[in-house]
């Protein structure tokens, strides 16, 4: 893990973060998909289903339930490595996808209005820390006017000295 090492690149650090995120949606699917027709692992059920011990029809419906199973959570992920930006995202199923060539991104409900606001404020990588917090608050501002978008906001920055946090009203120090 990265705990034990003096210098984490977002790289891995993304990496744990997208294998932490596969962890928890198999046991997820274990719990909601499985369980209930008593199966108590993916290995449980894909023993059964090799040995023939399930219909088809139960099988293609299980199998179709994990498929289509949703963990429910976006992570964004952003960081500096030798003075190169990165941005990353960790979507369902546990998937991991870079948007450096971009410069930025965003996930959530209001994605579309905190899009425009990053590409209206000519958004880009070699933007000081700062200037990025900044846009980066107008984006959620304007994310807001989405339904289903929360007003609640808290921003942590890894630093070399330690994670700062900010939460709610704080954000007006940025």
């Amino acid at each position: 893990m990265t705990a034990n090492r003096r210098f984490t690149a977002v790289e891995d650090f993304v990496e744990v973060i997208k294998n932490s995120y596969q962890e928890l949606r198999q046991k997820q699917i274990v719990e909601r998909v499985l369980r209930p027709w008593g199966f108590g692992s993916l290995e449980e059920f894909y023993v059964a289903h090799g040995h023939g011990r399930l219909p088809d029809p139960v099988v293609f419906g299980i199998t179709s339930q994990i498929t289509e199973h949703t963990y429910g959570l976006e992570i964004l992920v952003g960081g500096i490595t030798f003075q190169d930006a990165h941005i990353y995202s960790v979507t369902d199923p546990g998937t991991l996808q870079c948007f450096d060539s971009i410069g930025f991104h965003v996930i959530g409900m209001g994605t579309n209005l905190a899009l425009s606001s990053l590409i209206a404020a000519k958004c880009h990588a070699e933007l000081s820390m700062p200037e990025v917090l900044m846009r980066t608050m107008d984006a959620k501002l304007a994310a807001e006017n989405a339904p289903g978008v929360g007003r609640q906001t808290d921003v942590s920055v890894i630093l070399e000295r330690g994670v700062a946090t900010l939460r709610g009203d704080q954000l007006w120090l940025i």
